[in-house]
């Protein structure tokens, strides 16, 4: 099951900002993301997770994590609409095969938030879920 999160996660940026990515500030960066921890048998218990990363060169950091992504996930094209753009991702992972649709918005040069809906089987069940994501700079890297 994490390996989905982690897929989705990742997909979150990657995927959605990879050729359309608009320049984002270096520096120390917070992320937090709100999935649930068993898609499965749970979908509906949310659970934060939270990091910080001194993030130089960040469209850089989205290219490491598409060309991660690209070897088990395939996605459309994103479309842009002012300052959201979307994406659809088809992943196939040892626990299974899902979609997601990744709805992004940017807010300047400091942040943007992700709305991920997810689906598919996993361990031969079927599988739905909701995630977000928010990232900030909070400032300068020490």
């Amino acid at each position: 099951m994490r390996i989905i999160l982690v897929l989705s996660f990742l997909a979150s940026a990657a995927l959605v900002f990879a050729d359309e990515l608009p320049a984002m500030r270096p520096g120390m960066w917070e992320f937090t993301r709100k999935a649930p921890m068993d898609p499965v048998n749970n979908p509906g218990q949310l659970n934060t997770f939270s990091n910080k990363e001194c993030i130089k060169d960040m469209k850089a950091e989205f290219e490491k994590q598409k060309a991660m992504l690209s070897k088990m996930c395939k996605s459309s094209e994103t479309r842009k609409s002012g300052n959201t753009y979307t994406t659809t991702s088809t992943c196939d992972t040892p626990q299974g095969k899902y979609t997601s649709k990744n709805i992004t918005t940017v807010n300047g040069d400091s942040a943007y938030e992700s709305r991920i809906e997810g689906g598919g089987t996993m361990a031969g069940k079927p599988v739905k879920w909701t995630e977000y994501l928010v990232a900030k700079r909070i400032g300068n890297c020490p």
